[in-house]
């Protein structure tokens, strides 16, 4: 599913926020991004605020939810005021990795674990680089809206794969990525300030082996 013309809403202005925030807005989309804190990067408002986007720090306003959809950093918890207001206005709420994936025409390779994803990636990336056009993205530090942005991996492309490293709060607001290959590296007890309980942390993982094409 592509998202062009349509009210997107940014929680969030860090990376991941200000990445999605230029895709949504090359997209011919109406981008609003709201952040709570007051600490940002001013290069990123400014640069945002230079393409036309509307952007309001140190509070997140009800504007947010004049919103068809909302792009969520995975820093922000699931049960804050400003999610349980999006949700009591039933506005569909995805991940950053989750509107990348849908605008990219690149095959996925996604990785997850509780330990291991940043070296296994890199390892991977290595590896397949020495035979084919690959990316690396994701939780690693580099968003994946970055690189579709970037490399417009829109259109069609010469890249052969994306490795992308996806960490559980990344995968709880992620349905729909289609993944060529997913991994599960592992699983250990990790997270329960953010999951009522080790089961719930397992099913955000598990998420990354919903649609994957091989397991």
């Amino acid at each position: 599913m592509r998202f062009e013309e349509k009210n997107i809403g940014i929680l969030g202005l860090g990376k991941s926020g200000y990445w999605s925030a230029k895709l949504a807005k090359s997209l011919k989309n109406n981008v609003f991004v709201s952040d709570s804190n007051t600490n940002v990067n001013e290069m990123f408002v400014d640069d945002l605020k230079m393409l036309g986007i509307d952007v309001e720090i140190g509070i997140h306003s009800n504007q947010i939810l004049e919103s068809d959809l909302i792009i969520k950093s995975p820093g922000i918890p699931n049960d804050s005021e400003i999610m349980n207001k999006i949700n009591s206005e039933k506005i569909p709420v995805i991940s950053e990795i989750e509107f990348a994936g849908n605008h990219s025409k690149t095959k996925n390779i996604c990785i997850t674990g509780t330990n291991g994803k940043t070296t296994t990636v890199s390892l991977v990336t290595e590896m397949l680089s020495k035979e084919m056009n690959v990316l690396k993205s994701g939780n690693i530090g580099i968003p994946f809206s970055k690189i579709v942005l970037e490399n417009k991996l829109y259109d069609q492309n010469d890249i052969d794969y994306c490795i992308l490293e996806l960490s559980s709060f990344q995968l709880e607001t992620t349905s729909s990525l289609r993944p060529n290959v997913a991994a599960l590296l592992n699983f250990g007890e990790d997270h329960l300030d953010r999951y009522d309980s080790l089961q719930d942390y397992l099913q955000a993982k598990l998420r990354i082996l919903r649609n994957a094409r091989v397991a």
